[in-house]
C-alpha cells in the first residue's frame, strides 16, 4: 500500500456557511480520501447563518478549534480586520475624509480585499503550521484573492507543491469582447494583475474553474495551468425523496440573479405563456432572487398570485427538493459574459428535469446543457413560450415531462469527479 500523502487546503469559506464557495473545498476534504491524500483544511470559523455580504465578513473572534477524523482535519481560526480598516469604516467625519485614501492606497500595495482579509486573519496560524508540519500538497484557492499572497511565505516553508485555484479572476469581465473598463478600472486591474504575478510566480500548477479563465492567468503566470471545474454536490440528490407527478406543472428560477444575467425574455416569455393556462394546473417558483428587488417587483405585476410563489434563499436541502421537484428549471445567461458557468445550472443537470436557459450564451453554458442533453435554449420570446408549451402540453397529457440526460456526461460535473480530478492532479496521474 502506498504511503498517505497530505495536503494543505487554505479556504476562507468552507460550511457550513452558506453560498456556492464553501462546496468547492468541501468536496476535496471529502473526496481526497480516495486517492489517498489526507487533507488539513484551514479556515475562519462560520456560525452557518450568513445570509448577507455582512454576514460573511463579520469578526468572530473565537478561539482556535480543530476537528480531526481518520479522513480529514480541520481547523477553524478567528477572523480578524485591520485596525485601519475598522477605523476609516467608523461612522465620524475623520473616518470618511481618511477612508477613500486608505482603500486606494491598500489596493496599491498589495492588500486586497480588506473586508475579508484572509492573509491578515490567517498568516500567523498558517505560518505555524507550515512550520511544524510536513505537507506533500497546498491548495489556496481564492477568492478572497488576498490568499495567494500566502505562495511566497509558503514556497519558502515548505517543499510541498503549491497550487493555486481560482474560482473567479482579478475582473471577471475583462474576458467579456464587448468590455470596456473605465480609466480607473483599467489601473486597478493592472496593480491586480502585478501583485498576482509576483506571488503566483512561485505556484507549481494554477487551476481555474471554467475554460475562459485559462488565457487570462496564461497572461500573468507562465507556468501549468489546468481547469477544474465546479459541480453539483450528488449526495444531496442521492439522499433526496423520490421525484412525484405534480398535480401542476412546475417551473422553477432558484438562486441568486446578478446584473448580467438578462430577463427579459423570462419575463415576456412567462407573461404569453401564461395567458391561456390557470392557477389550477400551473405554478411559478421564484426563489433566492431577493437580491433583485427590482426584477421581483416586475414579476410580481405580469404574473398573478395565484400562480407565482416567491421566497428568499433558502437551505440547501430545500432547495434541492424544490430542484426535483420541478418541471422545468430555468437559467438566464450572462450577457456580454465570455466563459461564465455557475453552480446552480450545474445543480439543475444532477436533478434529471429539463432545463431552459434563455438568452443562451453561445457559450460554454449553452455547450454544457445541450451536450448532455439535459434541456433546450431559447433566444427569443417566440422561441421560450413554444419550447414551455411543448412542455406543458406534454405533461398534461402524461402526467410528467420527458428528459434525455446523458448521465454519464452529466457526471462529470460532480463534485466528487471534480474532486478526484483535482487529486489526480495533484500526483500527476493520468485523467486529471
Amino acid at each position: 500500500m502506498p504511503s498517505t500523502k497530505k495536503a494543505l487546503i487554505i479556504s476562507y469559506y468552507f460550511p457550513p456557511c452558506h453560498g456556492s464557495a464553501p462546496w468547492r473545498s468541501y468536496s476535496w476534504v471529502t473526496y481526497f480520501k480516495e486517492l489517498g491524500i489526507f487533507p488539513t483544511l484551514l479556515t475562519r470559523h462560520w456560525l452557518g447563518t450568513e445570509q448577507k455580504w455582512a454576514d460573511y465578513i463579520n469578526d468572530i473572534d473565537k478561539a482556535i478549534e480543530i476537528n480531526e477524523t481518520t479522513d480529514y482535519k480541520t481547523i477553524n481560526v478567528p477572523s480578524k480586520k485591520r485596525w485601519l480598516y475598522r477605523f476609516v469604516n467608523q461612522q465620524n467625519f475623520l473616518s470618511k475624509c481618511v477612508r477613500p485614501v486608505y482603500f486606494i492606497a491598500s489596493k496599491l500595495l498589495g492588500v486586497f480585499s480588506t473586508e475579508v482579509d484572509a492573509y491578515y486573519s490567517f498568516y500567523n496560524y498558517v505560518r505555524k503550521l507550515v512550520s511544524t508540519e510536513e505537507f506533500d500538497f497546498i491548495i489556496v484557492t481564492g477568492p478572497p484573492h488576498n490568499v495567494f499572497k500566502f505562495i511566497p511565505m509558503l514556497h519558502e516553508n515548505s517543499e510541498a507543491k503549491i497550487i493555486a485555484d481560482f474560482r473567479d479572476v482579478w475582473d471577471n469581465y475583462i474576458g467579456s469582447p464587448a468590455y470596456r473598463p473605465t480609466v480607473t478600472k483599467r489601473i486597478f486591474n493592472a496593480v491586480d494583475e502585478f501583485y498576482l504575478k509576483k506571488w503566483l510566480r512561485h505556484a507549481d500548477i494554477v487551476t481555474v474553474i471554467t475554460p475562459a479563465f485559462v488565457p487570462l492567468v496564461q497572461s500573468i503566470f507562465k507556468g501549468r495551468v489546468e481547469v477544474n471545474f465546479n459541480g453539483f454536490e450528488e449526495e444531496y440528490h442521492l439522499n433526496a425523496p423520490a421525484r412525484i407527478n405534480n398535480y401542476k406543472f412546475t417551473f422553477s428560477m432558484i438562486g441568486s440573479l446578478y446584473p448580467l444575467q438578462d430577463t427579459s425574455i423570462l419575463i415576456a416569455g412567462l407573461q404569453e405563456f401564461i395567458k391561456d393556462k390557470s392557477a389550477e394546473t400551473v405554478q411559478i417558483n421564484m426563489i433566492g432572487q431577493d437580491n433583485s428587488d427590482v426584477f421581483l417587483n416586475t414579476m410580481r405585476q405580469v404574473i398573478p398570485s395565484t400562480i407565482l410563489t416567491i421566497s428568499g434563499r433558502v437551505p440547501k436541502k430545500e432547495a434541492t427538493h424544490i430542484t426535483r421537484q420541478s418541471d422545468v428549471l430555468f437559467y438566464p445567461a450572462w450577457k456580454g459574459y465570455y466563459g461564465q458557468i455557475g453552480v446552480k445550472p450545474l445543480d439543475y443537470l444532477a436533478s434529471g428535469n429539463n432545463i431552459l436557459v434563455a438568452p443562451g450564451d453561445n457559450d460554454i453554458l449553452d455547450k454544457v446543457i445541450l451536450e448532455c442533453k439535459a434541456g433546450k435554449i431559447a433566444n427569443s420570446v417566440s422561441e421560450f413560450v413554444e419550447i414551455m408549451n411543448n412542455w406543458y402540453y406534454e405533461w398534461k397529457q402524461n402526467g410528467h415531462c420527458t428528459t434525455h440526460h446523458d448521465m454519464t456526461k452529466v457526471y462529470f460535473y460532480s463534485r466528487k469527479n471534480q474532486a478526484i480530478n483535482m487529486a489526480k492532479l495533484l500526483q500527476g496521474q493520468p485523467d486529471a
